[in-house]
């Protein structure tokens, strides 16, 4: 399924599991409700737009190593960090590392 625009709307970390809970908007007003489970996670965080700035740094980077110029889609991976970013319809994002 193709992602057209998504927005997040809790994160719960329980039994060595973060749940991604978000919807999926694939028309204008219309959405479905998804649980994103993931496992291994060794940190998670989740950032309003304000705080881009911060990371900027990084953003240039991972758009260097994944070969982009800006983050259209929500989802990117980025293997040699291993790390998930999440960047939804109100420009927020989670960041999210994996254990080794």
């Amino acid at each position: 399924m193709k992602f057209q625009n998504i927005l997040t709307t809790n994160l719960v970390y329980k039994n060595e599991i973060l749940y991604v809970y978000f919807r999926h908007y694939y028309i204008k007003d219309k959405y479905y409700n998804k649980i994103l489970k993931l496992k291994n996670v060794k940190k998670f965080t989740h950032f309003l737009s304000e705080f881009y700035i911060t990371f900027l740094p990084e953003f240039s980077e991972v758009e260097e190593e994944l070969r982009i110029h800006f983050f259209s889609k929500p989802f990117y991976k980025n293997k040699k960090r291993k790390q998930l970013y999440i960047f939804d319809r109100t420009e927020t994002f989670v960041m999210i590392e994996f254990k080794d």
